[in-house]
């Protein structure tokens, strides 16, 4: 397992690097999934590293093997959500998403509840859409993104013409 932790960290130092490096990322993460199969953490960022790369099949397959090794993890569901989301997979968006959701991530909460939020608007689907981002309008600040999803979210709301509040009787 020492190998593979040595390989997973230097993956994540191409991943998280100032010019990160997906290509030497992937095959850090590569070389750690073959010293240790059944090890979920370095196919949760294997899937990341080839979604960045717009190798999103490849994405979503290492992304499904995350959820199956770390269950109880909202990570690999949010992460999946995001790459079907991208793939044009809506609706199977929608659902790895809020299975991560409600596993109650620690952080990210907000950018989570933006990418379900947009799965629901592409499915055409304003009136869920719209609840979520008055969800997320009304949430603290917080890590990675801080107060840029409930910005986002109140865009969104003015661009469908909705307010803040949800005026139904």
């Amino acid at each position: 397992m020492k190998d593979a932790r040595s390989h997973l960290k230097e993956g994540q130092e191409y991943y998280f690097g100032d010019l990160p490096d997906y290509v030497s990322a992937e095959q850090c993460f590569r070389k750690a999934i073959a010293v240790a199969p059944d090890w979920g953490e370095s196919f949760l960022f294997l899937a990341g590293a080839l979604q960045r790369q717009n190798k999103l099949k490849q994405a979503c397959e290492m992304g499904r093997t995350a959820v199956r090794l770390l269950p109880g993890d909202p990570r690999p569901l949010i992460d999946l959500g995001n790459t079907l989301l991208l793939s044009g997979r809506h609706a199977a968006a929608v659902h790895s998403l809020e299975d991560g959701l409600k596993l109650k991530p620690h952080y990210g909460e907000a950018d989570a509840r933006c990418m379900l939020a947009e799965a629901f608007e592409r499915l055409g689907n304003i009136k869920r859409a719209a609840v979520t981002w008055r969800q997320i309008a009304n949430m603290e600040s917080t890590y990675p993104s801080h107060d840029r999803p409930m910005e986002e979210a109140k865009k969104k709301l003015a661009k469908h013409g909705l307010s803040l509040e949800d005026h139904r009787a």
